[in-house]
């Protein structure tokens, strides 16, 4: 688990296992990561990938596959400012909402800013869609 800063680039983190969140990456603070692979990962409740909480985080030009969690197969984000750029979420599974990315703030909305520019999300599988922006001031553009 991160808890200060943490910039990952070129990397890739594949079979990993979490039982409570974020199988590849359970942060707590500013994360970056750029060209980098998670695939086949398991985050326990949420975040099979990416599990971010609060903080700043760019994610970009970054490949999100095969991943699964209860909630946001691919990426799940809580009450943190993001930037998704460039990415690809595909095959990713959620046992309950959001199989590619699920973005959420419990109490209030102006604390979740999250943006998904020209990113592609294609057959991630949940039982409530692929994408989610719940109670958010978030943009999504140039989704495929």
């Amino acid at each position: 688990m991160n808890q200060g800063a943490l910039t990952l680039t070129d990397s890739v983190l594949k079979q990993n296992v979490s039982d409570a969140a974020g199988g590849g990456i359970h942060s707590i603070g500013a994360l970056t990561v750029s060209r980098s692979s998670f695939l086949n990962n398991s985050g326990g409740q949420t975040g099979g990938g990416i599990y971010q909480v609060g903080g700043q985080s760019t994610i970009e030009n970054c490949i999100f596959t095969r991943n699964i969690a209860n909630n946001g197969g691919g990426l799940s984000n809580l009450s943190s400012t993001m930037n998704v750029i460039g990415s690809l979420f595909s095959a990713n599974t959620a046992v309950e909402q959001r199989g590619g990315i699920f973005g959420y703030q419990f109490n209030d909305p102006i604390h979740l800013h999250m943006t998904v520019t020209n990113t592609t999300v294609t057959g991630n599988q949940a039982l409530f869609g692929e994408v989610w922006r719940w109670r958010t001031r978030s943009s999504l553009s140039s989704i495929t």
